[in-house]
């Protein structure tokens, strides 16, 4: 029955079959003869743990894809490769949760600008899974179980704003992992097991306006961590505290965290200029 409607809805622009029950794809969601020229598909919440090769060949318009809070385990490499001009793409909270991604699963998608990852069960990222994302402007990979992250995996990102990370696994940062973002303007950290940071980890950050480091198990920061900051109007660095630095007078000092005995200065252009 939804097969003969789309095949009379060659125009529609718009489709939305969230919460009916989809197990599986037909094949091809979207024929030929149906609805081409898609630009907005929302599929989420319901029952579907894979992506075809083929399911999505002849929506090549599409602008928008939502497969969330589906039972999505794994996604074969060239499930996107016909939607060169999505800009948005959701795979959040799939009940099986995501385990792993092939390396070449985003090279299609040159023009994404948002990618959502987030709340599966992705434990580690490939090596080049996102140097095609030129375009990309926020990743959210937060509440997963990813462990490490290579030097390099970011590189290509340039045009990347917004960066989740939080609710994982990761114990440590490599040097440079964020030197190559420097478009980046948040950057959330919080509530891994990071005990330690590269003096260099935020070089090169200066557009960078909010960073959450809460509830790692650092002991410590190099003196000259955040200096490179200078764009940022608030940090949420420790564990155990809620505390937020945010935008003060000029010399007025504001604690981050008091039980190590750090402060901040920070000057009229809210850059952050000295620990004591």
């Amino acid at each position: 029955m939804i097969f003969l409607l789309l095949l009379q809805l060659r125009m529609l622009a718009a489709l939305t079959l969230a919460s009916v029950s989809l197990v599986a794809w037909a094949v091809d969601l979207c024929p030929s003869k149906g609805p081409t020229g898609l630009k907005h598909l929302d599929l989420s919440q319901n029952q579907l743990d894979a992506v075809p090769s083929r399911a999505l060949r002849d929506v090549k318009q599409l602008h928008f894809l939502i497969l969330a809070l589906n039972k999505l385990a794994n996604l074969s490499e060239d499930c996107f490769s016909s939607l060169s001009l999505l800009t948005h793409l959701d795979l959040k909270s799939n009940q099986n949760g995501l385990t792993s991604l092939p390396s070449d699963v985003f090279s299609s998608l040159t023009n994404l600008e948002e990618l959502h990852l987030n709340s599966n069960q992705i434990s580690a990222l490939p090596l080049g899974v996102f140097d095609a994302l030129h375009k990309l402007k926020e990743l959210q990979l937060s509440h997963n179980l990813i462990r490490e992250l290579h030097p390099a995996l970011f590189t290509k990102l340039r045009s990347l704003q917004v960066l989740h990370v939080e609710n994982n696994a990761l114990k440590h940062l490599p040097k440079g992992l964020l030197h190559k973002l420097r478009s980046l303007r948040e950057i959330s950290l919080h509530d891994n097991h990071i005990k330690s940071l590269h003096p260099s980890t935020f070089n090169s950050l200066m557009r960078v306006k909010s960073l959450s480091l809460s509830n790692n198990h650092l002991s410590s920061v190099d003196p000259d961590q955040f200096t490179a900051l200078t764009g940022l109007k608030e940090v949420k660095p420790f564990p155990q505290t809620s505390q937020t630095c945010g935008l003060s007078p000029a010399g007025e000092k504001q604690t981050l965290g008091s039980e190590f005995g750090i402060h901040v200065c920070m000057n009229a252009e809210s850059a952050l200029t000295s620990f004591s």
